[in-house]
C-alpha cells in the first residue's frame, strides 16, 4: 500500500532531489544493540512515517529502556526537533502499544504528559529545544502533524 507521504513526495516539483536524498539516507543504517537505526531526514505524519519505515523493512523506532532512549536522543540528526516514535493509543485511549507488538514496559513522560485525550494519540520525543523537564521525553501528539522520525530494523 502506497503511503500518503509517498504521494506527497511524488507531487513535488523537486521529486528527483527528494527521492535522491531519501535513497541516500536509506543506505546508512547505524547498528546499536540488536537493531539498526536510520534517520531519513524528512518529515511526515505519524501514519506515513510508520508506513515508510515498513517499506524499508523496519518500523518506527521503539524505546524500551533508558539506554535506548539515550542512544536515540543522541542519534537524531536535528536534536532540537521532535521525532515520531513507534507507539500510539489509537486502539484504546490511555493504553500505548508499540508498532511491532513489543511489550510496553518503559515510558518516560514529563509530569504534564500525556495530555491529549482522544485528540493526541501518537507519540513523539520532545526535542532539545524544550525545557529540561520535557527534553528528550515522550509526548502524545495529533497523528496528522508532521515531524521527523527514526526507523528501526532488527539485525
Amino acid at each position: 500500500m502506497k503511503s500518503h507521504f509517498l504521494d506527497e513526495l511524488n507531487s513535488h516539483e523537486d521529486v528527483q532531489s527528494d527521492e535522491a536524498r531519501l535513497n541516500n539516507s536509506l543506505q546508512v543504517w547505524t547498528p546499536h544493540g540488536s537493531s539498526y537505526y536510520n534517520d531519513p531526514g524528512i518529515q511526515a505524519d505519524w501514519h506515513s512515517a510508520r508506513d515508510l519505515c515498513r517499506s524499508f523493512g523496519g518500523y518506527l523506532v521503539t524505546i524500551r529502556s533508558q539506554e535506548t532512549l539515550d542512544f536515540i536522543n543522541g542519534f537524531k540528526s536535528v536534536p532540537a526537533d521532535q521525532y515520531w516514535i513507534g507507539a500510539s493509543d489509537e486502539k484504546k485511549e490511555g493504553t500505548f502499544v508499540w508498532v511491532n507488538d513489543e511489550p510496553w514496559d518503559f515510558e518516560i513522560f514529563p509530569p504534564t504528559e500525556p495530555n491529549g485525550d482522544t485528540v493526541e494519540n501518537c507519540l513523539l520525543l520532545f526535542g532539545d529545544s524544550k525545557p529540561a523537564e520535557e527534553k528528550g521525553k515522550f509526548n502524545d501528539m495529533i497523528c496528522s502533524d508532521e515531524f521527523r522520525f527514526i526507523c528501526e530494523r532488527n539485525i
